[in-house]
């Protein structure tokens, strides 16, 4: 019987320090930040979003980050009252994804205080758009295994989307975008805490 109990004890320290590991190899981060620029010929076009979700495994590199389109917060105010309203409907597609995986992982620790860089290879969806994207990021480990990452990625809008982009923006405002000349290339920063 006392075997029996020393087992029993032995188990449940097993199964407790599994899913204490496992809950360590998921780091969260509940308000995310992302900053988008693109420029066109008459002013640039720059947006903030503060409420993006992301997830990082430490154990995996696995890495995704989220969040709604119309929770970006456009530099000139009018752009905010066109995303905002009935005008633009961004319910067929609400939100935008990124998926990737760190590929130089075995390069980064952390469980030791520092700052690493990192090379991701991803996949963004913006909309019904998917396109490959390979991202670099800083991930700063301080002392209490918190991470503070900062990332960098850029992607080509493609000419067909464009064009898309325009005509659905004309019937929506009456505005003629061929004069804007909108740029293809879109620059994202973003910034995240993780616990």
């Amino acid at each position: 019987m006392k075997t029996l109990r020393i087992i029993s004890l032995l188990s449940l320290f097993v199964c407790a320090n599994v899913t204490y590991t496992h809950a360590q190899e998921m780091k969260r981060c509940r308000t995310g930040h992302i900053y988008i620029k693109s420029t066109n010929a008459i002013m640039n076009l720059e947006a903030n979003n503060y409420q993006v979700q992301s997830q990082l495994n430490t154990n995996t590199g696995a890495i995704t980050f989220m969040g709604l389109s119309k929770s970006f917060e456009w530099e000139k105010g009018a752009l905010d009252q066109i995303f905002a309203s009935e005008r633009v409907d961004l319910t067929d597609y609400p939100k935008f994804v990124y998926e990737g995986t760190i590929t130089n992982l075995s390069e980064i620790d952390f469980t030791t205080p520092g700052q690493y860089a990192a090379k991701i290879k991803g996949v963004l969806t913006i909309g019904n758009a998917t396109r490959v994207t390979p991202a670099t990021a800083v991930l700063t480990v301080d002392p209490s295994l918190s991470i503070d990452g900062r990332s960098d990625l850029s992607f080509k809008i493609e000419p067909e989307n464009v064009e898309r982009i325009n005509k659905i923006l004309e019937s929506k405002t009456g505005t003629d975008m061929e004069q804007l000349k909108v740029s293809r290339n879109i620059t994202v920063k973003a910034k995240f805490q993780y616990r």
